[in-house]
């Protein structure tokens, strides 16, 4: 400060051009930290669609280098890690000789400060090659818990789920782990009376409550009891659409006695290398209520990513996948009415379910998104499911229960094959 009211102060020329050729060295510096700060964020956002773009086109199963070239290509616009204050992103995919994938992504990125100095562009790149060999990997198997699946639907997803947890435990290496947790969802998701008092959430005490309620064709007073079961609601938008910031509490939903609409599911299992465990926690799933995707989704990427509630306790330097298989035999008939699902808005929720989609894709932990149809006929509710995987490889749509079936065998075999090696 000193020296710039000196500079302002004096009418010495000399001391303006000493100042001005002084100022050029402090202005290129600048320029570098500003400009290196932001070329390294591009790079961490092409390394990010390399690892993700590498393996939507591995788990195509496609050795033609010109379709693996265009779902990259296709996953690198359809992502954002296109656009940006750069030249258009080049893309190389190479299958090199031990049948892994080389993903190169190049770009040039047009510099701020550092024009000063005649420095115009930055070279940024990032590379990843996917092995198609068996890996460390996280599954959350979000599953459709809805009335809609009662009998026959919920046979064969049971049936379907058990075989892909099967197929992964049974054809994992002895030096790879492998965790699956099970979200199921229906109007709300379970997250286990264990979580009562968790730092996270914020559930209310039971109670009894006297209560003016319409029954028999007039209004009555009544003692209702209001108890919580296990199941949470949302936090307001739009962190109901976010994993993050956890000091804004997780709310509980409390059961009032004689409330027909409010349906909870068996409790989540958090991700778990014991294969019995999985086994029986899809066994006991029972058919109920009104669907509500995002709910389900949002505590998918919960249950898979690295931070609380359900924080990663597993050595951190070793890369692994982490997946969701989102399934589905319905549109949403619920929509928040926060923290509670009670509306009956499906615009809302699909546009809730499209932004969350999209923020899970987008986090820092290479999530790849499966996504199933199943026995779907609404045309808004199949393009959403379509939209959400993380490429069109990635959306099933099972008219049947053949189908159903062989749309899982076919994610556990993509799921077996792939690993991100570098």
């Amino acid at each position: 400060m000193r020296l710039l009211k000196r500079f302002n102060k004096s009418t010495n020329a000399n001391v303006s051009i000493m100042f001005g050729l002084a100022a050029i060295p402090l202005i290129a510096a600048a320029g570098v930290a500003l400009d290196f700060m932001q070329g390294s964020h591009l790079q961490s956002k092409l390394l990010l669609a390399a690892d993700n773009a590498g393996l939507a086109a591995a788990s195509s199963e496609s050795s033609d280098i010109g379709v693996l070239t265009k779902i990259v290509e296709d996953y690198v616009k359809k992502n954002g890690a296109a656009n940006g204050n750069h030249t258009p992103v080049v893309v190389s995919v190479v299958l090199q000789d031990d049948g892994s994938l080389k993903v190169n992504l190049k770009t040039k990125m047009n510099t701020s400060l550092m024009r000063v100095i005649g420095r115009n562009i930055m070279d940024i790149g990032a590379t990843s090659i996917i092995s198609r060999q068996f890996g460390d990997m996280d599954i959350a198997l979000v599953l459709d818990n809805t009335g809609s699946m009662n009998g026959r639907k919920l046979k064969t997803l049971k049936s379907a789920s058990k075989d892909l947890v099967k197929s992964l435990f049974d054809s994992k290496t002895n030096d790879s782990v492998v965790r699956i947790g099970v979200v199921p969802f229906s109007q709300y998701v379970n997250i286990g009376m264990k979580n009562r008092n968790a730092s996270w959430a914020e559930i209310a005490a039971d109670s009894k409550v006297r209560k003016k309620v319409y029954k028999r064709g007039r209004w009555r007073w009544t003692t209702v009891k209001s108890k919580w079961q296990g199941c949470v609601g949302s936090r307001n938008y739009p962190w109901n659409t976010k994993d993050e910031r956890l000091s804004n509490k997780i709310p509980g939903v409390m059961q009032e006695s004689g409330n027909s609409n409010y349906s909870c599911p068996k409790a989540l299992t958090e991700l778990t290398d014991n294969k019995g465990q999985v086994i029986s926690a899809i066994s006991q799933m029972k058919a109920s209520g009104t669907t509500y995707i995002p709910g389900g989704l949002m505590w998918g990427w919960r249950v898979v990513s690295a931070v609380e509630p359900f924080p990663d306790t597993l050595n951190k330097t070793r890369k692994r996948q982490r997946a969701i298989v989102l399934m589905t035999d319905g549109t949403n008939t619920r929509s928040p009415s926060y923290p509670e699902h009670e509306y009956g808005n499906q615009a809302t929720s699909d546009r809730l379910t499209a932004e969350l989609c999209e923020n899970v894709k987008a986090s820092k932990e290479n999530i790849t998104v499966y996504t199933v149809a199943f026995e779907i006929n609404d045309t808004k509710t199949q393009n959403l499911m379509r939209s959400c995987a993380s490429s069109p490889s990635h959306f099933f749509d099972a008219d049947n229960s053949a189908e159903l079936t062989a749309s899982f065998k076919k994610i556990a075999k993509s799921l077996a094959q792939l690993r991100i090696a570098e």
